[in-house]
């Protein structure tokens, strides 16, 4: 069962990596929206 905890930490951290790509993709477009204001 050790390996299962190893690939939530594993899984768990390509989500907060994926989730850092979205944030700065959102802050992109955001600031390329505010420059058309």
């Amino acid at each position: 069962m050790g390996d299962v905890g190893q690939d939530q930490a594993a899984i768990n951290a390509q989500l907060l990596a994926d989730n850092e790509e979205l944030r700065a993709s959102l802050r992109t477009i955001t600031a390329e929206l505010a420059q058309l204001q």
